[in-house]
């Protein structure tokens, strides 16, 4: 049965030769998909007919996506929002936790026997498996950066100066056997305790000009003998 308002065409379109340079289709003269314009006006100047939801646009003076979403109008323009600690700034990976208890600046593990993140220690075997450090607490809401780019806070600094074992310079900072949450300037010397670096003083800045103090360490580190 014909489909209406259609025009059938029995065979693909293509050009006239596998070498031929030329598109065979313009996106701007077709239905949703994909397609390329130079601004927010040209975008806004697609006609309604060939507009359907789901359908992006790329916005070339923004450097931005755009998609329609729950409807066709202007208004439904929804940006295409990416991760920007990854796309636009070093690279990070980041969880959120309760903050309860925590200070910016605490490496954190999580606690299988009492099912709930605690501050790391490396003189205790349960509590050393590293997740991350607390970049800040807002809201009751603790952002832990577990790989990657950091920024340092400047204040609730969980640092241990130790003259403790192999010194890492203070560039390299491991976990504290000393001080629940806290880093220490050198590797743990003790019987039994956990050597493990977790953080590399680093000040660089990201693609977007943020700026990070360090980059979080995600070595397996060893045992002390007893």
């Amino acid at each position: 049965m014909p489909i209406p308002n259609t025009t059938f065409v029995p065979l693909v379109l293509a050009t006239g030769s596998t070498s031929d340079k030329y598109p065979v289709t313009d996106p701007q003269y077709g239905l949703g998909g994909l397609r390329s314009v130079g601004n927010t006006g040209a975008r806004n100047n697609i006609t309604s007919q060939r507009r359907e939801i789901g359908m992006m646009v790329y916005v070339q003076d923004q450097d931005k996506f755009y998609y329609l979403k729950g409807g066709t109008g202007d208004a439904n323009w929804t940006e295409v929002k990416t991760d920007s600690s990854v796309s636009k700034t070093s690279a990070r990976t980041a969880i959120q936790i309760n903050g309860s208890g925590f200070s910016a600046g605490n490496l954190v593990t999580y606690n299988v026997a009492s099912s709930g993140f605690t501050k790391c220690r490396a003189d205790d075997n349960a509590l050393a498996e590293f997740v991350g450090i607390i970049e800040g607490i807002s809201g009751g809401t603790a952002t832990v950066i577990t790989n990657g780019s950091i920024s340092w806070p400047s204040t609730g600094i969980s640092f241990a100066m130790v003259g403790d074992g192999g010194s890492g310079g203070q560039d390299v900072w491991f976990m504290s056997a000393l001080t629940a949450g806290a880093m220490q300037d050198a590797a743990p010397s003790g019987a039994g305790t956990i050597v493990k670096p977790v953080y590399l003083h680093s000040p660089h800045s990201g693609l977007d000009g943020s700026t990070y103090t360090g980059i979080i360490l995600t070595y397996t580190g060893y045992r002390n003998p007893p």
